[in-house]
């Protein structure tokens, strides 16, 4: 700038008389432009001034800006610039010139052939890459084309196939396990009718109520003055009723809230609070082998531990009322399900045995003529302790996220109030006290071991049982004989905190089964219960008392369904023994939920429909995958191939629609559609495999179940045959007696409860009580002076059925009400002695 400046300046001084000529005109515009170095005009004087430079001064400015390199370009390559370099090089200068060309030739081509070895090489990882990951680009269509020709459409077929199995898997065993269950609880009414019999020295005929099934009867709802009794109706062949029923069950099974506040307002009545967690853990969430359903019942125990836990003023209170709660029931009943079996025969085998094989008088019997070996029980004590603390994990999951909402519950209504151990005790009360202490006790009733535990170590294992439930509820020990243990329990109390630390250290539902409520909602799962009219009349019942607490808005999905069901059926036992099986159907599913699932149907359909169709068309080239289906289409009209032509139709019609629904993307011609196809197929091939080993797992299962009821079996042929005897021993010396009483003698003994009998002829009413059979007694009630006479038949099994369900009087439904307890020893005392 400064040379051109001052030649400029030199020119205007030589002529500055004279006229400017035209040629000098740039120059003198020059100074107009000279702020704007990037302009053409500026670059056109570029030549100019390149001549008054060096060589490193002509490179540097070429590296300004485009324009200047553009213009100093022309200018190298010509004679004047060659003829300044060639002054500036030199003789030496140009050798030099020629040999750092000649070396950098050599550089170029060995860099060339470095990188042509180099892409050698990233093209060989390149095609390994696409072996072990294949990408999903459109030139790599005819890599899923190979995969559906090779027959990946026939896991369609074969993962139906699997499907179905596994229903009929869980069909069968939900079946089986509730005949076991119905065993067991004979087994136990067994074991009950025997002890009865050495405790209460009963009459073999009390105890054996028709082959120890109890008459079941359901509450009834109370008449008006003025109803007649209903007529059973089997509502089960009422196609709309069991509809309205299958409505129900599904809204009880999902929404949690209904059974949660249920269980809080059923009736304080053993029987009902049985008959109703019977209902819930065994028939609507029978499949013990279902995600799904573990997720809905840990909503359900969610929600009604808080429901039972905020009406508290302290963790003990519950704990001490446990006995009549519903809620806690249906955790003890919870912790009994398979999982909770196996894991208890688990870990309670070994030691078990092991304490069986030592044969050893403990002296803990109250016939024991030694004094209590303490060191021998703390052993073992030990032995069972360790057994449980090293097997946190092994605890399963359900039990363990019960006792996470107890304790997080307890933190939350108890603040301030209750410390840490007063609370772990309630988890302590659920896992040790009430169960894994129970199956410690009494081994043979969950199963433990296949053979008898041997009278000498009775005693010896409910001692070890009682040390462990309390210890594990931060309790002492109440009995005399082993009163010195409670020093060494105290000591084990930082390994039980820890312990029950580590059980409610689980996560949430949501991330350990890996199921949120909308995938519950959409499962394909089948909603398929078996259950029994009484069950489903029980529950129509409870929740028509309670509906006003239940559902409080008159729109809730509870009231609506309880309208249509109307009245709850009169049923006779036979009707409620009645089991059918039932699909549950969601009458009130959302409509996102369904539109949602009408697109996944379409897209899993459209995604079939194109693997079934890949192998059989020619792919011909694009750079989408609609434009290949179309040129397809094209193809197929053209051959006549008419069936080809209109599936690839369909194809393209619903890829439109998933477009448009947002389920898919189109925006890159669906090219993305085939990475749904690809993903799809690895997918199917591991959902395969894992539906291979659920199928093994449920085989499995049904063998472990059948093993059980042969153990029951003999167990219960074992009871028989006791019982048969004792039945047998009372009959030898049966025969029929009679005796009379007037209605003041029975009434003054407490044993007439109530009558419809008028008051003016109490005194003139006689009664004749005839024992005609073992079990049966013919009740005669005549009025002096009158000629007919009132005929009662009383059965002792109907009347022990009320004994045992806790009813304080029976009714004869002939007039006349009785005290249960009074009547039955009144009978032993007349009859039986």
């Amino acid at each position: 700038e400064t040379q051109i400046m001052s030649g400029s300046t030199k020119k205007k001084r030589s002529k500055k008389s004279s006229k400017q000529s035209k040629e000098e005109l740039p120059i003198v515009n020059f100074t107009k432009v000279v702020t704007d170095f990037g302009s053409k005009q500026f670059a056109a004087l570029l030549p100019h001034v390149v001549v008054h430079l060096d060589l490193p001064s002509v490179v540097n400015a070429s590296s300004v800006n485009v324009e200047w390199n553009d213009t100093i370009a022309e200018y190298m390559y010509t004679a004047t610039f060659t003829v300044q370099v060639l002054e500036e090089l030199g003789d030496d200068g140009l050798s030099g010139l020629r040999t750092f060309r000649q070396n950098r030739l050599k550089q170029d081509l060995l860099n060339c052939l470095l990188g042509d070895l180099e892409n050698q090489m990233l093209l060989k990882e390149f095609v390994r890459h696409r072996v072990d990951n294949p990408t999903m680009e459109i030139g790599f269509l005819p890599e899923i084309r190979m995969l559906a020709g090779r027959g990946m459409t026939d896991d369609w077929d074969i993962e139906g196939q699997l499907l179905d199995r596994i229903a009929e898997l869980r069909r069968e065993l939900m079946e089986k396990y509730r005949r076991n269950a119905a065993i067991q609880k004979e087994l136990l009414e067994r074991d009950n009718k025997i002890s009865l019999l050495i405790m209460h020295r009963s009459s073999i005929y009390e105890l054996d109520r028709d082959n120890g099934k109890p008459k079941k009867k359901r509450r009834k709802r109370r008449k008006g003055d003025g109803e007649e009794e209903e007529e059973a109706v089997d509502f089960s062949l009422q196609r709309n009723k069991m509809n309205h029923y299958s409505n129900l069950l599904y809204l009880f099974r999902t929404e949690p809230k209904y059974l949660a506040k249920l269980a809080w307002l059923v009736p304080e009545i053993d029987t009902l609070q049985k008959e109703f967690t019977e209902t819930v853990i065994l028939t609507l969430y029978g499949n013990a082998f279902s995600p799904t359903e573990e997720f809905m019942m840990m909503n359900l125990f969610e929600k009604s531990l808080r429901n039972e836990l905020k009406r508290m003023n302290s963790p003990g209170e519950w704990r001490q009322s446990a006995a009549n709660s519903a809620v806690a029931k249906l955790i003890i009943a919870y912790n009994k399900r398979k999982a909770g079996l196996k894991y208890v025969q688990s870990i309670l085998r070994g030691p078990i045995q092991e304490l069986i094989e030592c044969m050893e008088d403990f002296g803990l019997s109250p016939m024991s003529r030694i004094p209590p070996k303490i060191d021998l029980l703390k052993e073992y004590v030990d032995m069972f302790f360790s057994a449980i603390i090293d097997n946190v994990d092994s605890l399963p999951y359900g039990i363990r996220f019960i006792c996470k909402r107890i304790v997080s519950n307890c933190e939350e209504f108890f603040y301030g109030t209750a410390e840490e151990e007063e609370i772990l005790s309630l988890t302590g009360y659920f896992i040790i006290f009430r169960f894994i202490g129970l199956a410690v006790a009494t081994p043979d009733n969950f199963n433990i071991i296949d053979e008898d535990v041997p009278m000498l170590m009775v005693p010896a294992l409910v001692s070890i049982s009682k040390v462990l439930q309390r210890m594990f509820i931060f309790a002492e020990i109440d009995d005399d004989r082993i009163l010195s243990m409670n020093r060494w329990m105290t000591k084990k109390h930082t390994q039980v905190k820890e312990y029950l630390r580590r059980v409610i250290d689980v996560p949430d539902p949501e991330t350990y089964l890996k199921i949120t409520k909308y995938n519950m909602l959409t499962s394909k799962e089948s909603s398929e219960i078996i259950i029994t009219l009484g069950e489903i009349a029980l529950l129509h019942d409870l929740a028509s008392e309670h509906k006003k607490s239940l559902a409080k808005n008159k729109d809730d999905p509870l009231r609506l369904i309880l309208k249509d069901l109307a009245s709850v059926p009169h049923l006779n036992e036979q009707l409620e023994a009645k089991e059918v099986r039932m699909t549950l159907v969601n009458r009130f599913q959302p409509v996102e939920i369904e539109e949602v699932e009408k697109h996944k149907d379409l897209k899993m359909e459209t995604l079939e429909k194109t693997l079934a169709i890949l192998p059989h068309i020619l792919t011909p080239p694009g750079k989408t995958f609609m434009e290949i289906l179309i040129k397809a289409k094209i193809q197929a009209d053209k051959g006549g191939d008419s069936g080809i032509s209109k599936d690839i139709g369909d194809i393209i019609q619903s890829l439109k629609k998933l477009s448009e629904s947002g389920v898919i993307d189109g925006g890159d011609g669906f090219n993305n559609f085939l990475e749904d196809i690809h993903t799809e197929i690895n997918d199917r091939k591991n959902r395969i495999e894992e539906q291979k080993k659920e199928i093994e797992r449920l085989e499995k299962a049904l063998v472990e179940i059948d093993e059980q009821k042969k153990f029951m079996d003999e167990k219960m042929e074992g009871f028989d045959t006791y019982l048969d005897a004792l039945r047998e021993k009372e009959r030898q010396g049966f025969e029929e007696k009679s005796r009379k009483f007037a209605y003041s003698e029975l009434s003054k003994k407490k044993i007439i409860a109530d009558s419809t009998i008028a008051e003016d002829q109490l005194k003139r009413v006689k009664f004749t009580i005839k024992r005609t059979e073992p079990r049966l007694f013919i009740i005669k009630g005549r009025v002096r002076g009158l000629p007919n006479a009132k005929v009662i038949q009383l059965d002792l099994d109907d009347l022990l059925t009320a004994k045992e369900n806790g009813d304080k009087v029976f009714d004869t439904t002939e007039g006349l009400t009785l005290d249960v307890v009074a009547t039955l020893y009144f009978l032993n005392k007349y009859f039986f002695s």
